[in-house]
Protein backbone atom coordinates (compact mmCIF):
# COMPACT_ATOMS: atom_id res chain seq x y z
CA UNK A 1 0.00 0.00 0.00
CA UNK A 2 0.96 3.39 -0.81
CA UNK A 3 1.53 5.99 1.60
CA UNK A 4 -0.70 9.03 1.79
CA UNK A 5 0.41 12.65 0.43
CA UNK A 6 2.14 14.42 2.67
CA UNK A 7 0.29 17.63 3.35
CA UNK A 8 2.03 20.65 2.92
CA UNK A 9 1.97 23.57 6.05
CA UNK A 10 0.31 27.06 5.80
CA UNK A 11 3.77 28.40 4.86
CA UNK A 12 4.96 25.35 2.51
CA UNK A 13 1.41 26.55 1.23
CA UNK A 14 1.79 30.07 0.78
CA UNK A 15 5.58 29.84 -0.29
CA UNK A 16 4.50 27.22 -2.94
CA UNK A 17 1.91 29.72 -4.35
CA UNK A 18 4.01 32.52 -4.54
CA UNK A 19 6.61 30.61 -6.45
CA UNK A 20 3.91 29.37 -8.64
CA UNK A 21 2.91 32.97 -9.87
CA UNK A 22 5.96 34.22 -10.01
CA UNK A 23 6.49 31.80 -12.64
CA UNK A 24 3.60 32.29 -14.45
CA UNK A 25 4.72 35.83 -14.81
CA UNK A 26 7.87 35.41 -15.88
CA UNK A 27 6.44 32.80 -18.78
CA UNK A 28 4.34 35.78 -19.96
CA UNK A 29 7.29 37.61 -21.00
CA UNK A 30 8.66 35.63 -23.93
CA UNK A 31 5.48 33.71 -26.33
CA UNK A 32 7.87 32.61 -29.21
CA UNK A 33 11.49 32.19 -30.22
CA UNK A 34 12.07 35.67 -31.61
CA UNK A 35 10.56 38.05 -28.11
CA UNK A 36 12.35 39.53 -25.77
CA UNK A 37 12.40 40.93 -22.48
CA UNK A 38 13.02 41.27 -19.03
CA UNK A 39 11.64 40.32 -15.66
CA UNK A 40 12.91 42.42 -12.54
CA UNK A 41 12.92 41.08 -9.49
CA UNK A 42 13.06 43.86 -6.84
CA UNK A 43 12.64 42.02 -3.76
CA UNK A 44 15.43 41.45 -1.56
CA UNK A 45 13.95 38.20 -0.66
CA UNK A 46 14.59 36.65 -3.96
CA UNK A 47 18.01 36.65 -3.44
CA UNK A 48 17.80 34.23 -0.28
CA UNK A 49 18.26 30.71 -1.35
CA UNK A 50 15.31 29.26 -0.24
CA UNK A 51 13.47 31.92 -2.57
CA UNK A 52 15.50 31.28 -5.72
CA UNK A 53 15.07 27.43 -5.42
CA UNK A 54 11.22 27.82 -6.05
CA UNK A 55 11.75 29.57 -9.40
CA UNK A 56 12.10 28.22 -12.99
CA UNK A 57 15.20 26.13 -13.15
CA UNK A 58 15.26 27.91 -16.87
CA UNK A 59 15.89 30.83 -15.47
CA UNK A 60 18.65 30.32 -12.42
CA UNK A 61 21.12 31.05 -14.48
CA UNK A 62 20.27 34.43 -15.79
CA UNK A 63 19.55 35.63 -11.99
CA UNK A 64 21.68 38.75 -11.34
CA UNK A 65 22.52 40.22 -8.19
CA UNK A 66 23.59 43.99 -9.21
CA UNK A 67 23.14 47.53 -8.37
CA UNK A 68 20.32 49.99 -10.33
CA UNK A 69 22.80 51.62 -12.24
CA UNK A 70 24.71 48.51 -13.01
CA UNK A 71 20.49 47.19 -13.92
CA UNK A 72 20.16 50.10 -15.86
CA UNK A 73 23.16 49.89 -18.49
CA UNK A 74 22.57 45.87 -19.00
CA UNK A 75 19.13 46.42 -19.57
CA UNK A 76 20.04 49.42 -22.36
CA UNK A 77 22.39 47.16 -23.59
CA UNK A 78 19.93 44.09 -23.86
CA UNK A 79 17.43 45.93 -25.68
CA UNK A 80 19.28 47.11 -27.90
CA UNK A 81 21.05 43.69 -29.12
CA UNK A 82 17.85 42.26 -28.91
CA UNK A 83 16.00 44.63 -31.25
CA UNK A 84 19.09 44.42 -33.74
CA UNK A 85 18.88 39.64 -33.76
CA UNK A 86 14.83 40.35 -33.52
CA UNK A 87 15.17 42.51 -36.96
CA UNK A 88 17.54 40.51 -38.75
CA UNK A 89 15.93 37.45 -37.75
CA UNK A 90 12.71 38.92 -39.75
Amino acid sequence: PRAPPKSLGGQEWYSQQAHRAVNQALGRVIRHRHDYGAVLLLDYRFAEPGNTNGLSKWLKPHLKNESCGSVSRGLVQFFRESKIKADNAK
